[in-house]
C-alpha cells in the first residue's frame, strides 16, 4: 500500500495499479484549475495596476464619505475661498495697512468656508440636483 500526499495534506490511499491512475488524473485535473485560477488572479492583478484603475480608485476613495473626503473639500474650498477673494478685491498694492486687510479679509473668507462647509456643500449639491435633473 503506497500513500500520496498533496500539499492540502490530504492523504490519499493507493492499494493497486487503478487507483494510482485515478489519483493521477485528479491531481492532474486539479492542477489545470489552479493553474487557470491563479492566471485569472494574474490578469486582475494586472488590470488594476494600469494607471486608469489607479486614478478611479484614488478618486472613488475621495468621493466615499468619511473624513479624508471631507477634510479635501474643506481645504480646496478654503483655497478656492481665498483666491476668488484676492481675485475680487485685487493684489495691487496699497498702502501697508490696505495690504493687512486684504489679506485679513481672504484668510477670513477661507476660514468662513471652512467651517460652513458643510452648509455649503448640502447646499451646492441641491444646486447640482437642480440644475442637472432629468
Amino acid at each position: 500500500m503506497t500513500t500520496i500526499t498533496n500539499r492540502e495534506e490530504k492523504k490519499l490511499s493507493v492499494t493497486n495499479r487503478a487507483e494510482l491512475e485515478l489519483a493521477i488524473i485528479e491531481l492532474k485535473q486539479k492542477k489545470t484549475e489552479q493553474r487557470a485560477e491563479l492566471n485569472q488572479l494574474f490578469h486582475e492583478t494586472i488590470e488594476g495596476f494600469k494607471p486608469g484603475n489607479l486614478i478611479r480608485k484614488a478618486f472613488s476613495k475621495v468621493i466615499e464619505p468619511g473624513d479624508t473626503r471631507d477634510m479635501i473639500l474643506k481645504t480646496i474650498g478654503g483655497i478656492g475661498a481665498g483666491l476668488l477673494t484676492k481675485g475680487i478685491i485685487g493684489n495691487k498694492s496699497g498702502g501697508m495697512i490696505s495690504s493687512f486687510f486684504k489679506k485679513a479679509l481672504r484668510v477670513g473668507a477661507g476660514k468662513v468656508f471652512y467651517n460652513n462647509a458643510d452648509k455649503l456643500k448640502a447646499y451646492g449639491t441641491a444646486i447640482y440636483h437642480n440644475l442637472f435633473k432629468k
